[in-house]
């Protein structure tokens, strides 16, 4: 059985929606995922979504008819315990408390009130903190060490991209507990991801909303710190020429693109079939119309 996690439940709701009810392909479980605006505690890469508390109760239920999870975005790794008492949280843990729903945490003080005072959620860590510790960049038997602690404590963890296809280190762990996100939506080893998110962090504390919308290594490939950036990218073939192919030295006036943390549908097939069961599919700000596709080449397309 696999679980795919989907993007914007609230925000796409109106592509969900239709999508589940069409979905035709056997051994699937689905739930989906959003963060709200004005909450302090939401965090990740995407924005909040606004929804009236009388509609969110009506989508929360078309789901519920549906026998689809709903996991609340929950990620900002700022949280203190002053932070405990938001009223609008605390509503949204209220209402959606029950086993088949979720709450995507870091390690902060929120993490240990969940599993405390609301322990039907499965509690889900959030990439956020794994490359907060920068595991990416760690030993081999480092990183299973790493994820072998965390799956003890959470329900499910999720799993940096750039470890989705090292079975070297994943083949070492129980699959079970982790979850793969399919397509990040920041470059190949970004070396500003722990930026970035601290960006995005303190703008969800401050005003409720997210400071940084575009990648900050998009914007330091056209700057002045062009040249830091491509060398660090280098080291990990994430800087590409037309053909796709790593390249080792730009040459003056080279077209070059900087590799982006997707995979495609077979790669997707083939970690399900290497016993990867959780994939996560972003993309609460993308277009409509390329946030189906996604859903349609990834979840309906691929290849197991």
């Amino acid at each position: 059985m696999i679980h795919w996690n989907l993007s914007g439940g609230i925000v796409h709701r109106g592509i969900l929606l239709p999508f589940i009810d069409a979905l035709e392909v056997a051994n699937i479980v689905l739930s989906v995922h959003d963060g709200f605006s004005g909450l302090p505690w939401c965090g990740g890469r995407e924005s909040g979504s606004t929804i009236e508390p009388a509609v969110l109760d009506e989508v929360l239920e078309q789901y519920r008819r549906r026998g689809v999870g709903f996991n609340l975005l929950f990620s900002n790794h700022l949280l203190g315990p002053e932070d405990l008492g938001n009223e609008y949280g605390n509503l949204l843990l209220e209402k959606l408390h029950d086993e088949r729903n979720g709450v995507v945490v870091c390690d902060t003080v929120l993490a240990d009130y969940v599993r405390e005072r609301y322990p039907k959620y499965q509690l889900i860590r959030s990439v956020v903190q794994a490359y907060l510790d920068k595991v990416i960049y760690s030993r081999p038997d480092a990183i299973v060490r790493y994820f072998q602690e965390k799956v003890r404590y959470y329900d499910r963890v999720v799993v940096p991209s750039e470890l989705n296809l090292r079975f070297g280190v994943l083949d070492q762990l129980d699959k079970s507990k982790l979850e793969f996100l399919v397509n990040n939506n920041c470059f190949w080893h970004c070396p500003f991801a722990v930026k970035h998110y601290t960006q995005i962090a303190h703008g969800f504390k401050s005003a409720g909303g997210s400071p940084t919308r575009v990648c900050i290594a998009e914007k330091e490939a056209l700057g002045l710190g062009r040249d830091r950036l491509l060398e660090h990218l280098r080291k990990y073939d994430a800087v590409l020429n037309d053909g796709a192919k790593p390249i080792k030295k730009i040459k003056q006036g080279q077209r070059i693109t900087l590799k982006k943390s997707w995979l495609k549908p077979e790669q997707v097939g083939l970690m399900q079939r290497k016993g990867c069961v959780h994939f996560k599919v972003q993309g609460r700000d993308a277009d409509p119309r390329a946030f189906e596709e996604t859903l349609r080449l990834m979840v309906v397309a691929h290849d197991v």
